[in-house]
């Protein structure tokens, strides 16, 4: 099996795990969503790298290293906010940059299906660009130690995923359509 074919099934399953969490996450207290949120932070990662991955089988060398960059600083600043002692501080020193930085990888996955001529991926690209758009909006309008633009930017991020879901159906049932 090609590494690029590799890679998109690995993203295809990260995908799933992501929508699985997120079921989880919701369901938990605020000591719970600490705990779920580690294989999160691993889960998402290890999906923008093989984004980045699939972008290095295109040749397409600076958005892989965007996207990786981005990606492990979401991580970072992730696993921060989960240590953080003081959840104040943590909004502004931690969260806007951990949002910032994943919105950024959100709009870096665009490229990706712009070679792609289907309704289906003209949707995905619509959905990555509004989620990245209005996720970057929330997070710079994200108040110090206020929560009101924290839907907009979990909308955003729900629209990310489902976009990302969307190109799950769509290597799924024509796997080859991705590959470059």
């Amino acid at each position: 099996m090609p590494k690029f074919e590799l890679t998109a099934r690995v993203a295809v399953v990260c995908t799933i795990a992501l929508i699985v969490l997120i079921g989880i996450l919701g369901k938990q207290d605020a000591r719970g969503k600490i705990a779920w949120d580690w294989p999160f932070i691993g889960v998402y990662a290890l999906l923008f790298l093989c984004i980045a991955s699939m972008y290095i089988s295109r040749g397409q060398i600076p958005y892989a290293i965007a996207t990786a960059a981005f990606i492990l600083a979401t991580a970072v600043f992730d696993t921060m906010e989960n240590l953080s002692a003081d959840p104040q501080t943590h909004l502004i020193i931690v969260s806007k940059p951990k949002w910032f930085c994943f919105f950024v990888c959100v709009l870096l996955t665009i490229p990706l299906f712009a070679t792609v001529r289907t309704w289906l991926t003209g949707v995905i690209m619509v959905l990555l660009l509004v989620a990245g758009v209005a996720g970057l909006i929330g997070t710079l309008l994200m108040p110090p130690g206020a929560h009101q633009s924290t839907q907009l930017v979990f909308g955003s991020s729900g629209a990310a995923i489902l976009a990302f879901l969307l190109a799950c159906i769509i290597f799924v049932r024509s796997p080859k359509i991705l590959l470059p």
